[in-house]
């Protein structure tokens, strides 16, 4: 049935608003279907290991003297950590995966109809597929954006899901043209990004399925309303 949902959206919606949503009429089967793969989503707060509770660095600081050379600072996950949170995530970015965050978001988008609620996925996708980050800095290098999904893509095919030789080469340029840590910098920001979608998506889906009463989203986290 009908749930209750107060969220703080982007402009031009200001403030608080209780908005309720429903799912339109499907098959039982498809109902079936959605259940089984948002309720999949929703485990990933259980499985949330002692390096993601405790927080992970991702830090850029720019030092600037009058005179002297610009110094970059950068504070990435180790590798270990690193390793920790891709497994972690893995059910939910590989876009073949049953609970992939662009599966659910499609099947959410597709049996919802309120306009509101379709405003604030339409947010947690641009989120998701780095057009916020976007939005707000863009960082290249030579013809090439790096903090773009291409880039995330290539990078996680070239070293971590997989060991494409191709993906290897041409990360291995960016790398070696980019001050630092920077291109790893900018890869874990946007796995930040996607994993801070993922949990809202999931925290919505809760109340769609009942286990909340609703869920209030702000600036920062979305908390849920026994």
């Amino acid at each position: 049935g009908p749930c209750r949902v107060a969220a703080t959206l982007r402009p031009p919606l200001q403030g608080n608003r209780h908005v309720k949503v429903s799912f339109q009429k499907t098959s039982a089967r498809n109902w079936l279907a959605i259940q089984s793969d948002i309720l999949r989503l929703m485990k990933l707060p259980l499985v949330m290991s002692q390096p993601l509770r405790t927080g992970l660095p991702c830090n850029l600081k720019v030092h600037s003297i009058v005179g002297q050379p610009i110094r970059v600072d950068i504070s990435v996950p180790s590798g270990d950590d690193l390793s920790i949170l891709l497994h972690k995530m893995r059910p939910f970015i590989l876009e073949r995966e049953p609970a992939s965050f662009l599966k659910v978001a499609a099947c959410l988008g597709r049996n919802i109809d309120n306009q509101i609620f379709r405003d604030f996925l339409r947010g947690k996708r641009e989120l998701y597929n780095g057009r916020e980050f976007q939005s707000q800095v863009r960082i290249s290098s030579g013809n090439d954006f790096l903090n773009c999904e291409r880039i995330l893509s290539d990078w996680l095919n070239a070293f971590e899901y997989h060991r494409d030789e191709e993906k290897q080469k041409k990360i291995g340029l960016l790398i070696d043209s980019t001050p630092g840590e920077l291109l790893k910098f900018l890869v874990v920001s946007m796995l930040f990004d996607k994993l801070k979608a993922i949990e809202q998506i999931a925290a919505m889906v809760s109340v769609l399925l009942g286990h909340t009463n609703s869920v209030r989203f702000s600036a920062s986290e979305p908390k849920s309303e026994k």
